[in-house]
C-alpha cells in the first residue's frame, strides 16, 4: 500500500479508513479519516468485510478486532494485517483467541525486527507460525469460554473497584479517630 494513502486524499466523510487505533481500542465503528468512494473502488484490495480479522502490526503490536456485520465500509490503513479465514475451516472468534494467546504474543513480539518502534514481523515469518485448529464444534466451545472467562474478569475488576471506593471512603483522619 506504501503511499497510496496520503492526507490529501482524506474526505470529511466516506468510505472509513481502518486504523490501528481500530484494533488497539476493539472498535470498528469509530474513523478519524475517510475516502472517496473512486479511492475506495481503486483500493478495494484492502477492503474490509463482516468477519474479517485486523492485528495491529506497529508499536503495540498483535492487538485483534473482529470486524462486526454492522461496520462501516472501508480499507485497511499500512498499520493493519487483514486476516480472511476461511470459515468452512476456522471461525474468526477462534483466530482472534489464538492471536491474543501469550504464546502468539510473544511469539510475534520475539520475531520483531523493529528497532525503537517495534514491528510487526515479516509476512513470512508470520505466515510460518503454527497454529493448532480443532474442530468447528471445539472453536465454538472455546469461543464461548473465552466470553464467559472475560465477563469475570469484567465483574471482578468492577468489584475490586467498588472496594477500592469503600476502603477511600471509610479514611478518617487521625484526628478523629482520637477518643479523647
Amino acid at each position: 500500500m506504501g503511499g497510496a494513502l496520503k492526507k490529501e486524499i482524506f474526505t470529511e466523510k466516506g468510505y472509513m479508513v481502518y486504523e490501528q487505533r481500530n484494533a488497539i481500542s476493539n472498535d470498528c465503528m469509530t474513523g478519524r479519516y475517510f475516502i472517496s468512494e473512486s479511492k475506495y473502488r481503486e483500493m478495494e484490495d484492502f477492503s474490509v468485510k463482516p468477519g474479517d480479522i485486523l492485528v495491529s502490526c506497529s508499536g503495540t503490536i498483535g492487538r485483534v478486532v473482529i470486524v462486526p456485520e454492522n461496520a462501516p465500509k472501508g480499507i485497511i490503513n499500512q498499520a493493519l494485517l487483514r486476516i480472511r479465514v476461511n470459515t468452512e475451516k476456522v471461525t474468526p472468534e477462534y483466530v482472534k483467541i489464538i492471536f491474543e494467546s501469550t504464546l502468539i504474543q510473544n511469539k510475534l513480539n520475539g520475531i520483531s525486527h523493529g528497532t525503537g518502534l517495534k514491528n510487526f514481523p515479516p509476512m513470512s515469518e508470520v505466515k510460518s507460525l503454527q497454529l493448532p485448529i480443532p474442530s468447528l464444534d471445539l472453536q465454538f466451545e472455546i469461543a464461548h469460554l473465552s466470553r464467559s472467562v472475560e465477563a469475570l474478569k469484567t465483574s471482578y475488576q468492577m468489584s475490586i473497584k467498588d472496594i477500592d471506593s469503600l476502603f477511600e471512603s471509610s479514611f478518617v483522619s487521625i484526628a478523629g479517630l482520637n477518643s479523647n
